[in-house]
């Protein structure tokens, strides 16, 4: 996946992003490493960056996530960041040109 990532961290995004997936099934349009642990400019105490993009958002798959993400964390002792964005969220960061769109167009690694 990433040189940057230890085996631990890789297990954990690996289950991150199956469990998301199956989860979300066709509601989840992207999923993406991003930051630090993608460009090998991480420190010690970095966490995990991960963008989530879906269709629609809404209390539930929230929850969903939130459960995926403590469950994930609790086993591997690594700290995810899941940024959920709906698509027409993205798009605006697009259509601005965000520092946080070019972040992840640049650096992002599709999962």
């Amino acid at each position: 996946m990433m040189a940057f990532l230890n085996p631990l961290e890789e297990k954990a995004i690996r289950e991150f992003s199956s469990k998301v997936k199956s989860s979300l099934g066709k509601n989840l349009l992207d999923l993406k490493l991003f930051g630090s642990k993608s460009t090998g400019k991480f420190h010690e105490e970095s966490d995990i960056d991960i963008l989530v993009v879906v269709n629609e958002r809404d209390e539930q798959l929230l929850d969903a996530i939130s459960e995926i993400l403590l469950d994930v964390e609790l086993k591997y002792n690594s700290m995810l960041s899941p940024v959920v964005l709906t698509a027409a969220e993205f798009l605006q960061n697009q259509k601005h040109q965000t520092l946080f769109y070019h972040e992840v167009a640049r650096d992002g690694v599709t999962l």
